[in-house]
């Protein structure tokens, strides 16, 4: 059996900072990854470790379990009502998984960010 050797690519520093800069933005480093060619994403990983940059954590974010069981009652329901109604309840039902997922927005840029994205609306207002 004959081994092959791996061919490590070298990437020049203007294209790891090019990468790290993006990265920095908030682009998702497998999409950043692709769009540079650069095989693997541990390669940018490492690049932020070295450079000392933070990855932003992916978190997975759960549907709240009112807004799954309304998907199954719809599923259940949709047998008996109209498809307007069937519509709106799909409005209803994406709305419901919009708020769940900007309340958890709200919840990690408090814990990770120390920001407090919730309008207090009983504060008075300056006046200009």
């Amino acid at each position: 059996m004959v081994n092959k050797a791996r061919k490590f690519k070298i990437y020049s520093e203007d294209l790891k900072q090019l990468v790290l800069s993006e990265v920095k933005a908030g682009l998702s480093i497998n999409r950043v990854s692709a769009k540079y060619g650069i095989t693997g994403t541990m390669t940018v990983y490492k690049w932020c470790k070295k450079y000392g940059i933070e990855t932003i954590k992916r978190e997975l974010i759960e549907v709240p379990l009112e807004v799954s069981c309304n998907v199954e009652k719809e599923k259940s329901m949709k047998k008996e009502t109209s498809k307007t109604t069937a519509s709106d309840e799909n409005k209803v039902k994406l709305l419901e998984y919009e708020l769940a997922l900007y309340k958890k927005l709200v919840e990690i840029a408090k814990r990770d960010y120390d920001l407090d994205l919730i309008k207090k609306l009983d504060t008075k207002q300056s006046k200009k």
